[in-house]
């Protein structure tokens, strides 16, 4: 993609009516794709506990592409518990199509969750659930496991940094590193 077309695709974002205008001259389809996707076909709501079984779905497959993770529990339990939190909890899911892509939870000043389908990754969606969480805070604090580096590079782009390490031991004797990260509101 030239710098030319990406100019292009920034402004069509910027006005958001790129779903309304011709195919720009020299630019793929799967490169439209991939720079239209932000923010334009996702929508953004209050979690409701109607999401807990897509959430929880998200998390196992998350576990599943991640081979390092630990053994999680099964997706019944797994969904009761996020159906709690929803009501005890400030919570947001990501949609498109209205099907749940995404999902946050805050409880006080702490992200208990923050998980984006592999189909919606990197299109701007974990950032905008991220800034939802931080709305009305003036910091927050996430944790994410040493080996998720994608998360963590996620969390330091968005001004998170780290603050402590916890070492985990699960029953099926794997341990992870947790790491905490701080984000505070600047002055």
């Amino acid at each position: 993609m030239r710098l030319a077309d990406v100019k292009v695709c920034r402004i069509i974002l910027s006005v958001g009516v790129a779903s309304k205008l011709p195919p720009v001259a020299g630019l793929h389809d799967d490169a439209a794709q991939r720079y239209f996707r932000p923010f334009m076909s996702y929508s953004f709501r209050l979690a409701e506990a109607s999401d807990a079984i897509a959430c929880a779905q998200i998390i196992l497959d998350w576990g599943e592409e991640t081979p390092w993770m630990t053994t999680m529990d099964d997706s019944e339990p797994m969904a009761a518990f996020w159906r709690d939190m929803f009501t005890t909890s400030s919570a947001w899911v990501a949609l498109k199509n209205q099907s749940v892509v995404g999902f946050c939870v805050r409880k006080d000043d702490n992200i208990s969750a923050l998980y984006v389908a592999s189909t919606a990754r990197h299109a701007g969606v974990g950032k905008k659930l991220l800034d939802l969480a931080k709305k009305d805070r003036e910091w927050i604090t996430v944790w994410a496991y040493e080996r998720n580096t994608e998360a963590r590079k996620f969390y330091r782009r968005e001004g998170c940094v780290e603050i402590s390490r916890e070492t985990e031991h699960y029953e099926d004797g794997v341990s992870l590193v947790d790491v905490e990260h701080r984000w505070t509101r600047s002055t």
